[in-house]
């Protein structure tokens, strides 16, 4: 019997398929610019629709704005009658690093050989009477 072979689409080269593919994004692109354009167009002729859409667009960013403002305003307020009741950031950095500092100290004290040895016999003395 002859051997049966699937159907199947062609096989496709790698260079073809790099084509078709490079021409599918330039027309998702060409599709693009049409309505962009298209809207463009409809914005010159006065459509109603685009001018409803974007006098209400600049309403809701004029009261966004308003409520910003007065946001600012108030946590300006805030801090102006609150005075300066903690550290500022730089001052926490400064805190840190003298923290840090400290620590790495007592850390090399404390793993020195003098001390270390000392701690060993207590605790050996402790163990063993």
């Amino acid at each position: 019997m002859a051997e049966e072979t699937k159907a199947g689409p062609p096989p496709v080269d790698e260079a073809r398929g790099a084509g078709l593919a490079r021409a599918g994004a330039e027309l998702t692109r060409v599709r693009r610019r049409a309505e962009v354009l298209g809207r463009q167009r409809s914005a010159g002729r006065g459509d109603v629709d685009f001018a409803r859409y974007h006098r209400r667009d600049a309403a809701r960013r004029e009261l966004m704005r308003r409520r910003i403002r007065w946001t600012l305003r108030q946590a300006t307020k805030e801090m102006r009658e609150r005075g300066d009741l903690g550290m500022a950031t730089a001052e926490y950095a400064v805190a840190l690093l003298a923290a840090v500092g400290l620590a790495t100290v007592l850390y090399k004290v404390v793993t020195g050989g003098a001390v270390r040895a000392a701690l060993q016999a207590a605790v050996m003395k402790a163990l063993h009477g």
